[in-house]
């Protein structure tokens, strides 16, 4: 067994859930807890796009991650998420850059940690007020005409 294959392994059992990018975003080692925890159990992971998988990042999103990639590694702290079966969850991310052999940085290490349990009332809806208020700014401020509309195309 090489190191790259004894690597791998150990990820896959590594008791967070862990997933292991590329410079180009792509899933090269994820844990059995990642999977498990997002419910991707169902889609083949390693080699595909972390966008394909999360097709609906936000641009916020995006740009964290581009930031961790020139160095800036980040965290955050309250986070929901939409699992496949329509449950909701609240995540904290841990998002870290590693090094490659020649110094320079060679992808991401994600991780997250359900905090849906241990989150207080307060924190959730400090978030659902700073989330609601970015949108009313963005409406009430938009240089372009915007307007809320029902899934069925009546206005509201």
């Amino acid at each position: 067994m090489n190191i790259s294959t004894a690597l791998n392994n150990i990820i896959a059992v590594t008791p967070i859930p862990l997933a292991i990018v590329d410079t180009n975003m792509n899933y090269i080692a994820v844990s059995e807890q990642w999977t498990s925890l997002l419910q991707l159990e169902k889609q083949p992971l390693i080699g595909q796009s972390h966008f394909a998988v999360f097709p609906d990042l936000e641009e916020h999103q995006k740009a964290l991650l581009e930031g961790c990639l020139n160095g800036k590694d980040e965290t955050i702290e309250v986070s929901k998420y939409v699992r496949a079966d329509a449950s909701v969850i609240w995540l904290k991310w841990e998002i870290r850059n590693w090094l490659s052999d020649d110094g320079s940085i060679g992808g991401l290490l994600l991780s997250c940690e359900d905090i849906s349990n241990s989150c207080k009332d307060e924190q959730l809806q400090e978030h659902l007020y700073q989330s609601e208020n970015q949108f009313n700014q963005a409406f009430d401020h938009s240089l372009i005409g915007m307007s809320i509309i029902s899934p069925e195309g009546n206005w509201k």
